[in-house]
């Protein structure tokens, strides 16, 4: 049983996570690592602004970002709908604010703190294990997507 809903929760998300898996990776393709920190790596408010600007529409990953997780699409329109715009509007001020200050804050407790190995915990990875992993996740979204598509018809 529990195997059975594993691969359906996995044939249910497959679609959306290959179409993020190439989203990300036309990004990368096209938006340099070094453009990214650039805009959103320095130090001081005005990066952690623009990144909390960034979180709030793209709620891609909820590792890097407070403001994606809690500003999704589905969350705010149900907010919307439920308790009305004034509230949907606060609510969405009042996560961007609290994301702010928080990088604020974690900007002055880590001054100082080398993060390097921290937010690049792929790069202890040997690239074998790095390359199958990828090609082991890849192919069982894909066999979950196509075992979607031949559920619809």
């Amino acid at each position: 049983q529990a195997l059975a809903n594993f691969l359906g929760t996995v044939a249910e998300m497959s679609p959306y996570l290959l179409f993020g898996f190439l989203v990300a990776g036309i990004l990368s393709v096209f938006i340099s690592q070094r453009v990214v920190e650039k805009h959103l790596g320095g130090k001081g408010i005005w990066s952690l602004v623009k990144a909390s600007l960034f979180g709030v529409p793209l709620p891609l990953c909820s590792c890097g970002l407070m403001t994606g997780p809690a500003t999704n699409a589905a969350s705010f329109v149900t907010i919307w709908k439920t308790l009305g715009s004034k509230t949907a509007i606060t609510y969405l001020l009042t996560v961007a604010s609290c994301a702010l200050l928080s990088g604020i804050l974690l900007d002055y407790i880590a001054a100082g703190v080398d993060f390097e190995v921290a937010t690049r915990p792929a790069a202890m990875l040997p690239p074998l294990i790095k390359n199958a992993s990828a090609i082991v996740v890849i192919t069982i979204l894909a066999l979950g997507a196509i075992s979607k598509k031949k559920n619809r018809n």
